[in-house]
């Protein structure tokens, strides 16, 4: 065999340990997601904000059902200034992951209770989120709130 056949041998054996060596786990990249998921949830129903930026990246946004964009900042100042008494319920997540494993999306039925104001509040909405890696970690680097139109 010459040196070109050589070479293209170990390119393609080089190749094919590089694709192997990224395989990813999609359950364990889920589970890991959906965990952090669940961290965010307990951290604004809390209104715990360094635990919430901790499953955030930093220049995470929210865009809720009104059009408002709001960083973590402008969250935590809503939340702070008008939100008691808070409890989120949430169903139906689909998590999906991209096929090199670097972002993920997820989808989230939720229903919360809380105080606007000292006024109750009970809603229903539905969050897209996308999470982005960093390091092992997934952190949230978007989510929209939508509301259901209302039954007539």
């Amino acid at each position: 065999m010459n040196k070109k056949g050589i070479s293209i041998i170990g390119i393609l054996l080089l190749l094919a340990f590089i694709g192997c060596a990224q395989s990813i786990d999609m359950d364990a990249e889920k589970a890991s997601i959906e965990e952090a998921l669940s961290n965010c949830y307990h951290a604004v129903q809390d209104q715990d904000w360094a635990a919430l930026a901790a499953v955030s990246t930093d220049d995470m946004m929210h865009y809720n059902h009104m059009g408002d964009k709001w960083n973590m900042e402008d969250l935590k100042g809503f939340f702070t200034d008008h939100i008691t008494n808070h409890t989120i319920n949430i169903s139906n997540v689909n998590i999906h992951v991209s096929g090199d494993g670097s972002l993920a999306w997820a989808t989230v039925d939720e229903a919360t209770e809380y105080q606007f104001d000292g006024n109750p509040v009970k809603e229903n909405a539905i969050f897209t989120f996308i999470f982005e890696k960093e390091g092992t970690d997934w952190k949230v680097a978007h989510f929209h709130r939508s509301m259901p139109s209302p039954t007539m």
